[in-house]
């Protein structure tokens, strides 16, 4: 386990994951959007075997000067992103929500479904339409929200077709959290049946 001076920074729900004992230091991790560490440093510190992947370049340079995984971090986007490996846990925190269609949406969970493991795990925090009324549709998936973002939202409905077409099971219950009427941040818990 990380001690709990290690987690400063990480998410709060990802440190719930942690605590639920559904990261294991045997498990193979992979940080998808990892952008500047802020989930994957704690655990590669402690010994966690994690690798990354951003889009953008200058953050995995960055990333690759702060702790000694160099080889186990690239510049990719999610939807086109290999590997040689399984994953026994995904953690893709504040990045599908960037997608820019339903169709760039659906690439990029799509792959991040294929890397899971049999009961693999797949945490997902991004914005959705669960509780939040006051957003502007402007096509595609994509809303203009009170806070002024535009980001592509996912619904209740489209997460149990997500389960159902990539066999998936919700191991949680689905969370959302209004951030003061400017957003709702929804945290995702699913695992890989086959």
């Amino acid at each position: 386990m990380i001690g709990i001076e290690s987690l400063k920074g990480i998410d709060i729900y990802l440190i719930d994951q942690l605590m639920k004992g559904r990261i294991k230091r045997e498990h193979l991790i992979l940080d998808a959007g990892c952008g500047s560490g802020r989930n994957l440093i704690p655990f590669a510190r402690q010994g966690y075997q994690i690798e990354g992947l951003d889009v953008d370049a200058a953050m995995i340079e960055q990333l690759k000067c702060q702790v000694d995984i160099p080889e186990r971090v690239s510049v990719s986007t999610i939807e086109d992103f290999s590997s040689n490996s399984s994953y026994d846990f995904i953690i893709c925190n504040a990045v599908l929500h960037f997608a820019n269609s339903h169709d760039h949406f659906n690439s990029m969970f799509e792959n991040l479904a294929s890397l899971l493991t049999k009961n693999g795990v797949l945490f997902i925090r991004m914005t959705s339409d669960i509780g939040q009324e006051n957003q502007i549709d402007i096509g595609n998936g994509r809303f203009l929200l009170p806070d002024g973002s535009k980001r592509y939202l996912v619904s209740r409905k489209s997460i149990d077709e997500m389960c159902h077409t990539y066999g998936l099971t919700l191991i949680e219950p689905v969370k959302s959290l209004n951030v003061d009427g400017l957003r709702v941040m929804t945290t995702i818990v699913m695992s890989k049946n086959y």
